[in-house]
């Protein structure tokens, strides 16, 4: 064991002299002979080990047991010993996880505190425990990284001996006299990796008794190949990015690289993704649209441009009666105001502002009520001058707008239909003339404490009595 435990840690570069290292220690038999490696091996590096024992209090008296074992190696070995607890069961049920999930979560989460920026991470996965994994990764559908089984290294996170099998490591401990306790539950198949460890493994054994050396060399093989493919699909991602998202055009044309690209894309953007989903996005860039990849999660393929964007919550529906001169804030930003003025005041506000955002509809044409609000379903207007009816959908869409500002952007209607809509100008039916005398101006300003108020006459029209009598609704 002890030369394949040093070619893992030569090939992969893992421990420098002196090196500060957290050692995961159970009690079980592949966590003993990892600490006694470390502590005693031929290998000369000198480390400065601490062993982090966690007690996950599941198993009551023999959880306690296996702490007391551990405590008592490491005082005879001297080794100092951190011993972690923490509830499991308690944890599992706040989040929705299995307890072996969320006893792993924890076990790092504490090692991780313990070695720190520059220290190290080691545990006791063996070649056996990598078989398993992909085995059990092969049995939920998995990519070609799950079938690498469990990587040597992950950031700080070593394990030297992942090399030799589980037996290979009883043997160690045979030899050197280490007394290692096993966990009752590792009989039980109820856990899936139990099963397969129980039951599988020895059926596969029956075919070939090699059955694990041989799964070494494909995962290793395996191992290489994903490597490449993930260094070129990195190169890829790297080509393709551009602020908002990614270049459609550039992204590979082979469906190995191409999905890699798009689950580390998705990555980055705050969620993982399936076999399935990462089909749908790879159409979604074929054909363009919308795709709801989680919760309020869209991907969006449009122009050559793949983005992605967080659904926001619906702009609750807004409408109040405007009243003359006073600004009102909206809910894209702007303040709106609304007066009326006659010919002269038009005049000097196109002299003063030639390139003002102001609108002016001719108040003679205005039938009933004033009424600002947010668009509804089968909104239409004829913008002036284009003499072009279509519905406000449409025009947003040829406009693209983002569904958040559709909501936000408000429009102007009368008993007739709509007359304004923000950003976009008025409706045919209402715009002035040659022969307009009484305008209504539709101001849009920064502030909503600014207005600007015409200093023209401000005449009545036929209409004037009913679209500003209302106040706000």
């Amino acid at each position: 064991m002890n030369r394949k435990v040093i070619e893992t840690i030569q090939k992969y570069h893992m421990l420098d002299p002196c090196d500060f290292v957290v050692t995961g220690v159970s009690g079980g038999a592949d966590s003993l002979a990892l600490l006694h490696f470390l502590r005693f091996g031929p290998h000369g590096l000198h480390l400065r080990l601490l062993a982090c024992h966690v007690n996950h209090k599941l198993r009551g008296a023999e959880s306690l047991r296996d702490q007391q074992h551990v405590e008592a190696i490491c005082r005879d070995w001297d080794v100092p010993l951190h011993v972690a607890e923490t509830d499991v069961a308690a944890l599992a049920a706040q989040t929705g996880l299995s307890l072996e999930e969320t006893g792993r979560r924890e076990r790092y989460r504490i090692f991780a505190a313990l070695a720190g920026a520059e220290g190290k991470i080691a545990t006791a996965h063996t070649l056996s425990d990598s078989y398993e994994t992909m085995l059990l990764n092969l049995t939920r559908g998995t990519g070609l990284k799950g079938l690498c089984g469990i990587p040597p290294m992950r950031g700080n996170v070593i394990r030297p001996l992942l090399g030799v099998t589980r037996k290979e490591v009883e043997e160690y401990c045979h030899r050197w006299q280490i007394s290692y306790i096993t966990d009752s539950t590792n009989n039980s198949t109820i856990y899936s990796r139990n099963k397969i460890r129980l039951e599988i493994i020895p059926r596969l054994a029956e075919i070939n008794s090699n059955a694990v050396t041989q799964a070494a060399h494909t995962m290793q093989l395996l191992a290489e190949d994903s490597a490449l493919l993930e260094r070129l699909a990195a190169e890829n991602l790297a080509q393709c990015r551009v602020q908002g998202g990614l270049c459609v055009k550039k992204l590979s044309a082979e469906p190995a690289l191409r999905g890699r690209v798009l689950r580390t894309w998705l990555k980055e953007n705050g969620t993982e993704a399936d076999f399935d989903t990462i089909g749908r996005l790879q159409a979604l860039v074929q054909t363009g649209g919308r795709l709801n990849v989680k919760g309020n999660l869209f991907c969006t393929a449009q122009d050559g441009l793949l983005r992605m964007e967080q659904k926001t919550v619906r702009q609750p529906y807004f409408a109040l009666s405007p009243e003359e001169g006073k600004a009102v804030r909206m809910p894209s930003g702007a303040a709106c105001s609304l007066f009326r003025t006659n010919r002269d005041g038009f005049r000097r506000i196109q002299e003063i502002f030639k390139n003002s955002t102001y609108k002016y509809i001719d108040c003679e044409k205005i039938t009933g009520k004033l009424l600002i609000r947010q668009r509804q379903s089968g909104d239409k207007i004829c913008l002036f001058p284009r003499n072009n009816t279509k519905s406000i959908k449409k025009l947003f869409n040829e406009a693209k707008i983002s569904q958040e500002l559709r909501e936000k952007l408000f429009l102007i209607s009368d008993e007739r239909g709509i007359i304004y809509v923000e950003n976009f100008g008025v409706d045919q039916r209402v715009a002035p003339g040659p022969e307009t005398s009484s305008y209504l101006v539709i101001g849009l300003h920064q502030a909503a404490d600014t207005a600007f108020c015409g200093d023209g006459e401000r005449k009545d029209s036929k209409h004037g009595a009913g679209y500003f009598e209302d106040s706000h609704q």
